[in-house]
Protein backbone atom coordinates (compact mmCIF):
# COMPACT_ATOMS: atom_id res chain seq x y z
CA UNK A 1 0.00 0.00 0.00
CA UNK A 2 1.40 3.31 -0.79
CA UNK A 3 1.67 5.80 1.35
CA UNK A 4 -0.72 8.79 1.54
CA UNK A 5 0.69 12.08 0.02
CA UNK A 6 2.47 14.11 2.29
CA UNK A 7 0.56 17.42 2.58
CA UNK A 8 4.05 19.04 2.40
CA UNK A 9 4.02 17.82 -0.94
CA UNK A 10 3.12 20.84 -3.60
CA UNK A 11 -0.29 20.07 -4.86
CA UNK A 12 0.55 22.20 -7.81
CA UNK A 13 3.66 23.74 -9.48
CA UNK A 14 3.78 25.86 -12.55
CA UNK A 15 7.45 26.89 -13.70
CA UNK A 16 9.00 29.26 -16.00
CA UNK A 17 5.13 29.85 -17.31
CA UNK A 18 4.56 31.92 -20.41
CA UNK A 19 2.25 32.53 -22.76
CA UNK A 20 1.59 34.43 -25.51
CA UNK A 21 -1.02 35.99 -28.01
CA UNK A 22 -1.20 37.06 -31.56
CA UNK A 23 -3.38 39.77 -32.42
CA UNK A 24 -3.83 42.35 -35.02
CA UNK A 25 -1.53 44.42 -33.54
CA UNK A 26 1.17 42.36 -32.79
CA UNK A 27 2.07 39.62 -29.87
CA UNK A 28 0.20 40.23 -26.80
CA UNK A 29 2.52 38.80 -23.72
CA UNK A 30 -0.14 37.87 -21.09
CA UNK A 31 2.37 35.52 -18.94
CA UNK A 32 5.99 35.90 -18.30
CA UNK A 33 7.95 33.37 -16.76
CA UNK A 34 5.27 32.92 -14.08
CA UNK A 35 6.02 30.22 -11.08
CA UNK A 36 3.95 29.22 -8.70
CA UNK A 37 3.56 26.08 -5.93
CA UNK A 38 0.58 25.24 -4.04
CA UNK A 39 -0.58 22.94 -1.61
CA UNK A 40 -2.90 21.03 -1.14
CA UNK A 41 -5.78 22.27 1.37
CA UNK A 42 -4.41 25.87 0.77
CA UNK A 43 -6.42 28.51 -0.44
CA UNK A 44 -5.04 30.91 -3.10
CA UNK A 45 -6.45 34.05 -4.29
CA UNK A 46 -4.61 35.66 -7.47
CA UNK A 47 -5.59 39.22 -8.08
CA UNK A 48 -4.89 41.89 -10.38
CA UNK A 49 -6.08 44.47 -12.50
CA UNK A 50 -8.20 43.88 -15.94
CA UNK A 51 -5.68 42.25 -18.64
CA UNK A 52 -3.08 40.67 -16.25
CA UNK A 53 -3.14 37.00 -17.17
CA UNK A 54 -5.43 35.84 -14.21
CA UNK A 55 -7.94 33.82 -16.28
CA UNK A 56 -5.17 32.71 -18.73
CA UNK A 57 -3.04 31.61 -15.88
CA UNK A 58 -5.81 29.43 -14.22
CA UNK A 59 -7.16 28.37 -17.50
CA UNK A 60 -3.42 26.39 -18.25
CA UNK A 61 -3.33 25.45 -14.40
CA UNK A 62 -6.80 23.49 -15.28
CA UNK A 63 -5.46 21.83 -18.46
CA UNK A 64 -7.92 24.36 -20.54
CA UNK A 65 -5.34 25.87 -22.23
CA UNK A 66 -1.57 25.21 -23.15
CA UNK A 67 1.54 27.34 -22.20
CA UNK A 68 3.15 29.12 -25.26
CA UNK A 69 5.04 26.64 -27.98
CA UNK A 70 7.33 27.15 -31.14
CA UNK A 71 7.74 25.46 -34.39
CA UNK A 72 10.66 26.40 -35.82
CA UNK A 73 12.08 24.56 -39.78
CA UNK A 74 15.60 23.43 -40.48
CA UNK A 75 17.44 21.85 -42.68
CA UNK A 76 21.12 22.55 -41.84
CA UNK A 77 22.02 25.50 -44.18
CA UNK A 78 22.91 28.66 -42.90
CA UNK A 79 19.81 30.45 -42.70
CA UNK A 80 17.84 27.56 -40.92
CA UNK A 81 20.85 27.90 -38.80
CA UNK A 82 19.83 31.35 -38.14
CA UNK A 83 16.51 30.66 -37.67
CA UNK A 84 17.16 27.81 -34.61
CA UNK A 85 19.48 30.42 -33.13
CA UNK A 86 16.69 32.51 -32.69
CA UNK A 87 14.00 30.08 -31.67
CA UNK A 88 16.24 29.16 -29.16
CA UNK A 89 16.89 32.91 -28.14
CA UNK A 90 12.31 33.02 -27.80
CA UNK A 91 12.12 29.99 -26.20
CA UNK A 92 14.70 30.76 -23.40
CA UNK A 93 13.28 34.37 -23.04
CA UNK A 94 9.70 32.98 -22.84
CA UNK A 95 9.79 29.66 -21.46
CA UNK A 96 7.92 28.51 -24.41
CA UNK A 97 8.33 24.85 -25.35
CA UNK A 98 9.97 24.59 -28.77
CA UNK A 99 9.92 21.68 -31.44
CA UNK A 100 11.80 21.72 -34.43
CA UNK A 101 10.75 20.34 -37.82
CA UNK A 102 13.06 19.08 -40.18
CA UNK A 103 11.26 17.90 -43.85
CA UNK A 104 12.77 14.79 -45.62
CA UNK A 105 11.86 15.84 -49.21
CA UNK A 106 11.22 12.98 -52.10
CA UNK A 107 14.57 11.78 -53.48
CA UNK A 108 15.82 13.44 -56.83
CA UNK A 109 14.67 12.00 -60.18
CA UNK A 110 18.46 11.03 -61.10
CA UNK A 111 18.66 7.93 -58.42
CA UNK A 112 17.72 5.54 -61.33
CA UNK A 113 18.66 2.11 -59.73
CA UNK A 114 17.55 -0.23 -57.37
CA UNK A 115 21.47 0.47 -55.94
CA UNK A 116 21.22 4.75 -56.40
CA UNK A 117 18.14 4.62 -54.86
CA UNK A 118 19.51 2.85 -51.78
CA UNK A 119 22.60 4.90 -51.74
CA UNK A 120 20.58 8.13 -51.81
CA UNK A 121 18.29 7.32 -49.23
CA UNK A 122 21.23 6.22 -46.77
CA UNK A 123 22.76 9.49 -47.04
CA UNK A 124 19.68 11.39 -46.32
CA UNK A 125 19.06 9.22 -43.21
CA UNK A 126 22.65 9.54 -42.23
CA UNK A 127 21.99 13.45 -42.52
CA UNK A 128 18.61 14.01 -41.11
CA UNK A 129 19.77 11.94 -37.96
CA UNK A 130 22.67 14.14 -37.44
CA UNK A 131 20.88 17.21 -38.20
CA UNK A 132 18.46 16.18 -35.43
CA UNK A 133 20.85 15.56 -33.05
CA UNK A 134 23.25 19.20 -33.51
CA UNK A 135 19.76 20.43 -32.93
CA UNK A 136 19.31 18.45 -29.36
CA UNK A 137 22.87 19.32 -28.70
CA UNK A 138 22.69 22.81 -29.11
CA UNK A 139 18.94 23.04 -27.34
CA UNK A 140 20.32 21.29 -24.05
CA UNK A 141 23.66 23.75 -24.57
CA UNK A 142 20.57 26.66 -23.23
CA UNK A 143 18.89 24.76 -21.15
CA UNK A 144 16.09 24.08 -23.45
CA UNK A 145 14.29 20.65 -24.46
CA UNK A 146 13.04 20.36 -27.35
CA UNK A 147 11.54 17.74 -29.62
CA UNK A 148 12.53 16.79 -33.20
CA UNK A 149 10.70 15.63 -35.77
CA UNK A 150 11.80 14.24 -39.11
CA UNK A 151 8.95 14.17 -42.01
CA UNK A 152 8.72 13.54 -45.49
CA UNK A 153 6.82 15.41 -47.85
CA UNK A 154 7.13 19.26 -49.02
CA UNK A 155 8.67 21.71 -46.94
CA UNK A 156 6.06 24.75 -46.86
CA UNK A 157 3.41 22.51 -47.29
CA UNK A 158 4.21 19.86 -44.50
CA UNK A 159 5.71 23.37 -42.03
CA UNK A 160 2.21 24.70 -42.44
CA UNK A 161 0.55 21.67 -41.38
CA UNK A 162 2.32 20.55 -38.53
CA UNK A 163 1.84 24.31 -37.45
CA UNK A 164 -2.04 23.59 -38.06
CA UNK A 165 -2.00 19.80 -36.58
CA UNK A 166 0.56 21.07 -33.11
CA UNK A 167 -1.31 24.65 -32.55
CA UNK A 168 2.20 26.44 -32.46
CA UNK A 169 1.67 29.90 -31.42
CA UNK A 170 4.76 30.76 -33.72
CA UNK A 171 6.69 29.46 -36.00
CA UNK A 172 10.07 30.21 -37.10
CA UNK A 173 11.41 30.02 -40.46
CA UNK A 174 14.95 31.18 -42.41
CA UNK A 175 14.44 33.57 -45.22
CA UNK A 176 16.33 30.75 -47.69
CA UNK A 177 17.08 27.00 -47.48
CA UNK A 178 18.34 23.84 -48.74
CA UNK A 179 14.94 23.68 -50.74
CA UNK A 180 15.07 23.83 -54.49
CA UNK A 181 11.33 25.07 -54.68
CA UNK A 182 13.13 28.19 -53.22
CA UNK A 183 14.64 29.05 -56.14
CA UNK A 184 11.86 27.75 -58.47
CA UNK A 185 8.57 28.63 -57.26
CA UNK A 186 9.29 31.02 -55.03
CA UNK A 187 10.47 30.95 -51.44
CA UNK A 188 9.26 28.64 -48.82
CA UNK A 189 9.18 30.64 -45.95
CA UNK A 190 6.82 33.64 -48.04
CA UNK A 191 4.30 30.38 -48.46
CA UNK A 192 4.34 29.42 -45.18
CA UNK A 193 4.09 33.04 -44.20
CA UNK A 194 0.78 33.00 -46.59
CA UNK A 195 -0.73 29.72 -45.31
CA UNK A 196 0.46 29.19 -41.48
CA UNK A 197 -2.71 29.13 -38.84
CA UNK A 198 -0.61 31.10 -36.65
CA UNK A 199 2.44 34.06 -36.88
CA UNK A 200 5.51 33.43 -38.69
CA UNK A 201 8.72 34.81 -37.87
CA UNK A 202 11.30 34.94 -41.18
CA UNK A 203 14.73 35.41 -40.37
CA UNK A 204 17.42 36.56 -42.55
Amino acid sequence: MSAAPSSAEPYLRLQGLSKVYATRDGPVRALDQVSMSERRGQFVSIVGPSGCGKSTLLMIAAGLMSPSSGLVAIDGSEGADRAFAKAIELASLTGASLTALTIEGPLPAYAATVGEVDEVKREKDSFFRALAVAAERQAKEAGLLIDVEIRPGHAAEMIVRRAREGGFDLVVVGHKGHFLQDYLLGSTADRVAHHAPCPVMIVK
